[in-house]
């Protein structure tokens, strides 16, 4: 299971790289406590794993 992100359109799928970049910033400069969770999923599932074995 890839939790969904097969099926992103292209457009979906900038706005949610757009997200997640700018979580991972907030993050860095501490603005931010942790990236929320189906950004981390998105991130993992970018580098190829899915979704249960990155959380597994």
């Amino acid at each position: 299971m890839r939790y969904g992100f097969n099926q992103l359109s292209d457009d979906e799928f900038i706005a949610l790289c757009k997200a997640y970049n700018k979580s991972k910033g907030l993050y860095i400069v501490g603005k931010i406590r942790e990236i929320p969770p189906m950004l981390v999923a998105f991130d993992r599932w970018r580098k190829g794993l899915s979704y249960v074995a990155a959380m597994a």
